[in-house]
């Protein structure tokens, strides 16, 4: 089969680029080696920046939301709370990937799900793509496919940071539920280097935690310790217990490379503090699906998309990055930014969720505690070298 534009994954970026690119006229296949709906290990919260990013038309189901947020240190000792009106949507995967796949498939796109992807044959003028059961051809292609980017390796460099995390579902009785209900909670002190969550979902909490560092550690282990610290009973039922990986700092690009484009995790596309990465997915799945809808010359789609997610996607991801050092460097440092400026780091992370500001801006609009955060890694640096 031929086609404009061919999209291996069927996650919010690559579901997002197929709207946009069939809104535009373009034969768009998705290729999905699961068949749909399938199950996609997620914490599910959809921070409102991300949520204000989807099609207004689009229907998914929703479990609840959050209108707080809640950074936690020693356990409940020391909580801050930002609320406003609709801070994170919590969702399923399988549910909002689903959604905007068949938002997709109404405007005109064609879903090809239970098809494996076995080669990609990049050519001058098109790009093979061979599935287990079938051969497609498009003038582009767009690697949707994941963290995991089996193809994307073949193609790009894997310098991306990847953390590993753990994620499972527990079902607590609905007294037990009122503790977490409407709340995004994030235990900075779950783990060494990294963090942990509960998102309270419609009939259970989401709970995982992730290491940021490369050392190795007992995540399983942790994991018991973190449920146990949130008052989770050996009797309360879990399910779904599963490890994945999150990349927590984007691949050195270029992101188009022929007839061939990153988006998503695939690129390395998620907050290096909070590992959300349902904005940048969305954002470079929408940017991909613009570039092409706008141009059908290789050279000048890379020009549009580069230039669309320059800012806001790589500029601040890099930005990111350099902030999250002192959070997941040392424990020491982390604890004393809470203690000095942990009210003001809450606040600033609910602006950054509702949208009302960025990262970048943020460092621009506060260049003394940005000094000083650099400051203060710098200075921890040097106390442990010492």
């Amino acid at each position: 089969m031929q086609y404009d534009v061919i999209i291996i994954g069927s996650g919010p970026s690559g579901g997002m680029a197929a709207v946009v690119c069939a809104e535009a006229g373009l034969r768009v296949a998705i290729i999905e080696k699961e068949q749909l709906p399938r199950r996609k290990v997620c914490a599910g919260g959809l921070v409102k920046r991300a949520a204000q990013l989807l099609p207004e038309d689009l229907e998914f189901p929703i479990e609840s939301i959050c209108h707080q947020i809640a950074l936690c240190l020693r356990g409940s000792e020391k909580q801050f709370i930002a609320e406003r009106d609709s801070l994170v949507t919590m969702v399923t995967r399988t549910g909002l990937d689903y959604a905007i796949v068949q938002h997709a498939e109404k405007k005109g796109a064609v879903v090809l799900d239970g098809m494996e992807v076995k080669s990609v044959v990049p050519r001058d003028d098109q790009v093979e793509v061979t599935t287990d059961s079938d051969v497609c051809y498009g003038r582009f292609l767009i690697l949707a496919e994941g963290a995991g980017a089996r193809i994307t390796n073949q193609f790009w460099t894997d310098d991306r940071m990847l953390a590993p995390a753990i994620e499972s579902e527990v079902f607590l009785s609905s007294e037990s539920m009122k503790a977490f209900q409407g709340i995004a909670r994030f235990d900075f002190d779950a783990i060494s280097s990294g963090y942990g969550w509960v998102f309270p979902k419609q009939d259970h909490i989401s709970v995982g935690i992730a290491e940021f560092s490369k050392k190795k550690v007992a995540l399983n282990n942790i994991f018991d310790q973190y449920k146990e610290s949130l008052g989770i009973l050996p009797e309360d039922h879990e399910q779904h217990r599963k490890g994945y990986i999150i990349p927590i700092r984007p691949r050195s690009g270029p992101y188009m490379k022929g007839r061939m484009m990153l988006v998503g995790d695939a690129a390395g596309f998620a907050d290096p503090i909070t590992a959300e990465g349902f904005t940048y997915a969305l954002r470079s799945g929408t940017e991909a699906g613009s570039a092409l809808a706008r141009s059908g010359d290789p050279e000048t789609v890379a020009t549009l998309y580069h230039r669309a997610i320059s800012e806001p996607i790589v500029k601040e991801l890099n930005i990111i990055a350099q902030f999250s050092k002192p959070f997941y460097f040392s424990q020491m440092l982390r604890n004393m930014l809470f203690e000095r400026y942990g009210e003001r780091l809450c606040q600033g992370m609910a602006n950054v969720i509702e949208g009302k500001n960025d990262y970048v801006s943020a460092v621009n609009k506060h260049p003394l505690l940005a000094t000083l955060i650099r400051k203060s890694y710098s200075d921890g640096r040097k106390e442990l070298k010492a």
